[in-house]
C-alpha cells in the first residue's frame, strides 16, 4: 500500500447496564455504538490514493447513528461551497452523513470480501466521491441503518471519479431501518458499475436505486453505463409510496442496463397513504434506460412505470405482451454458489392438501439441504423436525393433529456444514382428512385389523394404492368432529374372484353390526356377480354388476337427514338413521373369503352450487338489497342481478377450500361506466387479499379487468355483450390460476385457499345493469387428482 496519509481505526464501546432481571449484571450485556465507522480508508486526495487492499472475512458489527438526520439541503446552494450546480446541494448527502460501517474515499482496488456487516447505524460500505475499481464481493450485509452499499459520485462538472467498482455476489437484506429511503445498493452519480449476483429484500424503500439531479446537461452528469444484471429482489417499498424496488430519477448521461432480475412483493404497510409502490419506476427524466429478462410479480402498484421520462428500451418484460418465460435464467439470478455464508431462505408458505401440510420456500443457490422445522407455538421453540437434509424446495408434513395449528420455519445448510437462520414463519391449521391417495404410504391411516400396506401394482391415479391381499386387513381414519360431507373412494375388483368380501364404509364408528354400518364393496356370499350394500346389519345385492377394473364408491351426507349410496354413479341405497359420519374404514373384516383387491382416491368434498333458482338464500348481502330477475339467466329461469349502486352479495364456507370456482357473468358492452366483479378468496373486502375478475372501466372500457390485492389490470379479453365464463383455479395449493372464457389471465401467488365467493359491485358510481349465474365448486373428484395433489 502507497501513499497511504489517512489511518485504519476500529473502535467499539461495551456498557453494561443494572436494574433489570433482578438487577443481575451477569444477565444482561447491552452494546451502546459510540462510533458511526469502524474502519475508514481515506486517501488525502485523488492524486494521493489508498490501493491494492484487501479486507477478507472480517466481521463488523454495531456502529452509531445521529441524533438528527436530513439527506441533503433543503434549498440551492446551502452548502455555502460555490458548486458549479448548487441546485445539487438538494441531492447531495450532507457532510454530518457522509460516512459509514465502512468508510472509502480516494480509494483504487480495495476488495471487500466474505465478510460480514450487522447493524450499521448508517450504511454498512459507503464510498464518497473518489472510488474506482474496487470491489464488495461474497458479504452479507444486514441490518443497516440507512443502505447496504451506497456509491456517491462527486458534483456535477466536478469530476467523474466515481466509476468501474464491482458489486456482486452479496446478500443484502432488512436496510433503511433508521433512515426511510435507504436502499439495498444506491448508485448516486456514479458510473460504469456493475451491480450483479446478488439478493435484496427487506427494504422501506429501494432495492436499487441509481439517480442524479433534473434540469443538468447530460455532459455535466456522471451516472451512465452502470449495469445491474442477475438479482433476485423481494419485500420492498415497505414503507414507502410513489417508488418502486429499483428506482431512478434525473438525467443519465448514458443508458444504465437491467438484465435478468426478478421483483416480487412490493406493497407498503398498509399505514402508508402515499401512490402505492410499483416494481420499477423510472421518475423525472430518468429516460433513455434499457430493461430486459425481467419479471416482476405480485406488486401493490403497476409492474412498471413512469414519469416525465421515456425512450426505454423494454425487451422480454413480463409486464408486456409476448413475455417468454424461458428466456429468464433463473438457475443463475440471485447469489453465486461460492457466496461464504449460509443464507435464510425465503417465501415459505403453507397449504394444506389431501391428508398433509405441503410446504415451499424459495431456491437458495448456495445450499447443499435444507431442514424444516415446526412448533405449536407461534414464535417456537421450533423443537420438531419435519424434514431433514432435503435437496428440494418443497416438504410434506403428514404427521400433525387434525386441529392443531402449527408454525413452520426452514433452514438451509451450505456443503461446508454452516446453518443459516430461521425463515419466515408460515402458520397452518392441521385439518380433517380432505384427500389421500396413498402416496405417502399409510401415514393418516391406523390399522384395525391386519397389516396394512401399499402397492405400486394398481393405481387409479399416481403411483401408490392400498392393497388388501391377506386375509381379516383392515384400516381406519377417523375425524374429530361429525361431518356433512361427500365421499368418494376408487374401488379396484377383480370379477373373477368369487370368493371375496371387501367392503368400504363411511359412518360413525369402526365395526357395529346394529345400527351404523354403511358400506359398499363385494360380498360373495351374498352374490358373485353383483356389487353389495351393508346397510346395519344386512347385507343385499345391488343393480350393479361387477367387472374387472376400477370403480367409484361414494357416500353423500350433505341432506343432513340421511345418506345417499353410490356406485359408478347409480344411487343404490338412500338410508336415514345415520345422517354424518365421523369414521372411513376399508377392507376385509372376515376370515376366509380372500383375494387381491385396491382402494385408492379418497376423497372428502363440500359441493356448492347455486343457479339462484330458489332466490339468494345460500348468499348474505354485503352491501345494499340484493335480487334475482329472470330478464337473463345462463340457465333455468333466474340469476343474481345488479342493477343499483352498491350491490354485492357473499358466501361464506366452514373451512377453506382448494377447489376450482366457475361462475358465469352476463355484460353489457355498450356500458363505458361500468364496476362490477365477482371474487374468491378469503375475505369479503380486504385490499390485500383480493383475486376478483370482471369489468372495471376507469382500468378499460374494453377489457375485462382483474384485481389482484388493490391493483387493477386489464387483460387481453375483449368485452362483449352476453355470457362469459370465470373461473378460480386453487388445486396447486400454490397459487390460484384465474380464467376468463377459459384464457388464464392471471396466476397471482400469496393466496392458496379460499373461504368465501362475493360477487356485486362495491362501489359508489359507475353503476349498469349485469347479471351473474351458475356459481359452482367443483369437487375434488371430478378435478384431475393426479395432478393435483399426488
Amino acid at each position: 500500500m502507497t501513499n497511504l496519509v489517512s489511518s485504519i481505526w476500529i473502535r467499539r464501546l461495551v456498557i453494561y447496564i443494572t436494574g433489570q432481571k433482578d438487577g443481575s449484571i451477569s444477565q444482561q450485556t447491552i452494546i451502546a455504538p459510540k462510533v458511526k465507522s469502524l474502519i475508514s480508508l481515506q486517501g488525502a486526495s485523488e492524486s494521493s490514493r489508498i490501493h491494492h487492499v484487501q479486507l477478507d472475512g472480517l466481521s463488523f458489527q454495531d456502529t452509531d447513528f445521529t441524533d438528527w438526520y436530513r439527506h441533503a439541503w433543503p434549498n440551492n446552494g446551502d452548502s455555502g461551497e460555490g458548486h458549479t450546480f448548487p441546485q445539487y446541494d438538494r441531492q447531495m448527502t450532507m457532510p454530518q452523513h457522509r460516512t459509514g460501517m465502512l468508510l472509502l474515499q480516494n480509494t483504487d482496488h480495495i476488495a471487500i470480501t466474505n465478510s460480514h456487516f450487522r447493524n450499521s447505524g448508517y450504511s454498512a460500505v459507503y464510498m464518497l466521491f473518489y472510488n474506482q475499481n474496487n470491489t464488495v464481493s461474497g458479504n452479507l450485509i444486514e441490518h443497516a441503518g440507512h443502505s447496504g452499499v451506497i456509491l456517491e459520485g462527486k458534483y456535477p462538472g466536478e469530476g467523474d471519479v466515481s466509476k468501474n467498482n464491482l458489486i456482486t455476489n452479496n446478500v443484502i437484506h432488512d436496510v433503511g431501518e433508521l433512515v426511510g429511503n435507504g436502499s439495498g445498493v444506491y448508485l448516486m452519480n456514479s458510473g460504469s458499475n456493475e451491480v450483479s449476483y446478488s439478493e435484496i429484500y427487506n427494504s422501506p424503500r429501494y432495492a436499487v436505486a441509481f439517480d442524479t439531479y433534473v434540469g443538468i446537461a447530460t455532459t455535466n452528469i456522471y451516472l451512465k453505463n452502470n449495469v445491474m444484471k442477475y438479482l433476485k429482489i423481494s419485500n420492498t417499498s415497505q414503507d414507502s409510496g410513489d417508488t418502486a424496488s429499483i428506482y431512478s430519477w434525473g438525467r443519465s448521461a448514458a443508458a444504465n442496463t437491467v438484465d435478468q432480475v426478478t421483483i416480487d412483493h412490493v406493497y407498503a404497510d398498509p399505514s402508508m397513504q402515499d401512490y402505492v409502490p410499483n416494481g420499477l419506476f423510472m421518475d423525472n427524466e430518468s429516460s433513455g434506460q434499457v430493461f430486459s429478462n425481467m419479471k416482476i410479480t405480485n406488486t401493490q402498484g403497476v409492474p412498471y412505470r413512469t414519469n416525465s421520462s421515456s425512450g426505454h428500451t423494454l425487451t422480454n418484460v413480463s409486464w408486456q405482451a409476448g413475455f417468454n418465460d424461458s428466456l429468464m435464467d433463473y438457475a443463475n439470478i440471485g447469489i453465486k454458489a461460492s457466496f461464504p455464508y449460509a443464507v435464510t431462505p425465503l417465501g415459505l408458505t403453507t397449504s394444506f392438501t389431501g391428508s398433509q401440510v405441503n410446504l415451499s420456500w424459495l431456491n437458495v443457490n448456495n445450499a447443499s439441504s435444507y431442514d424444516v422445522l415446526r412448533s405449536t407455538v407461534q414464535g417456537g421453540p421450533y423443537t420438531t423436525t419435519v424434514c431433514s437434509a432435503v435437496t428440494t424446495t418443497t416438504c410434506g408434513d403428514a404427521t400433525g393433529t387434525p386441529g392443531t395449528t402449527y408454525y413452520y420455519v426452514v433452514k438451509s445448510r451450505t456443503s461446508a456444514g454452516l446453518t443459516s437462520g430461521n425463515s419466515n414463519e408460515a402458520t397452518q391449521l392441521y385439518k380433517e382428512l380432505v384427500f389421500d391417495g396413498f402416496e405417502n404410504g399409510l401415514t393418516s391411516w391406523t390399522a384395525v385389523k391386519g397389516t396394512a400396506s401399499t402397492s405400486t401394482a394398481q393405481a387409479h391415479s399416481g403411483s401408490n394404492s392400498y392393497v388388501i391381499n391377506q386375509d381379516t386387513d383392515v384400516i381406519t381414519h377417523s375425524f374429530s368432529t361429525n361431518i356433512n360431507k361427500i365421499v368418494t373412494l376408487w374401488f379396484y375388483d377383480d370379477a373373477s374372484d368369487t370368493s371375496m368380501q371387501t367392503m368400504a364404509k363411511v359412518d360413525n364408528t369402526i365395526w357395529s353390526d346394529a345400527t351404523v354400518f354403511r358400506g359398499l364393496g363385494v360380498n360373495t356370499p351374498t352374490s358373485t356377480t353383483k356389487y353389495v350394500t351393508r346397510i346395519n346389519g344386512p347385507i343385499t345385492a345391488t343393480s350393479v354388476t361387477r367387472t374387472t377394473g376400477w370403480h367409484e364408491l361414494k357416500w353423500d351426507y350433505t341432506s343432513g337427514t340421511k345418506v345417499d349410496m353410490y356406485i359408478d354413479g347409480i344411487l343404490v341405497a338412500s338410508p336415514t338413521g345415520v345422517t354424518n359420519f365421523n369414521q372411513i374404514s376399508m377392507g376385509d373384516w372376515w376370515t376366509s373369503n380372500t383375494g387381491t383387491v385396491y382402494f385408492d382416491d379418497i376423497s372428502i368434498t363440500n359441493p356448492f352450487n347455486d343457479g339462484f333458482e330458489s332466490g339468494l338464500s345460500n348468499w348474505t348481502a354485503a352491501k345494499g338489497t340484493s335480487s334475482t330477475s329472470t330478464a337473463q339467466a345462463h340457465s333455468g329461469s333466474n340469476s343474481y342481478i345488479i342493477d343499483q349502486d352498491t350491490d354485492a352479495i357473499t358466501h361464506s364456507f366452514s373451512s377453506s377450500e382448494n377447489s376450482v370456482v366457475t361462475l358465469w357473468f352476463y355484460d353489457d358492452a355498450a356500458d363505458t361506466s361500468l364496476q362490477t366483479m365477482a371474487k374468491v378468496d378469503n375475505t369479503i373486502w380486504s385490499d390485500s387479499q383480493w383475486r376478483g375478475l370482471g369489468v372495471n372501466t376507469p382500468t378499460s372500457t374494453t377489457k375485462y379487468a382483474t384485481r389482484i390485492g388493490s391493483s387493477y389490470a386489464a387483460t387481453s379479453i375483449s368485452r362483449t355483450t352476453g355470457w362469459h365464463e370465470f373461473k378460480w383455479d386453487y388445486t396447486s395449493g400454490t397459487k390460484v390460476d384465474m380464467y376468463i372464457d377459459g384464457v388464464l389471465v392471471a396466476s397471482p401467488t400469496g393466496m392458496t385457499e379460499f373461504n368465501q365467493i362475493s360477487i356485486g359491485d362495491w362501489w359508489s358510481g359507475n353503476t349498469g345493469t349485469v347479471y351473474f349465474d351458475d356459481v359452482n365448486v367443483i369437487p375434488y373428484s371430478i378435478i384431475d387428482e393426479k395432478s393435483y395433489f399426488n
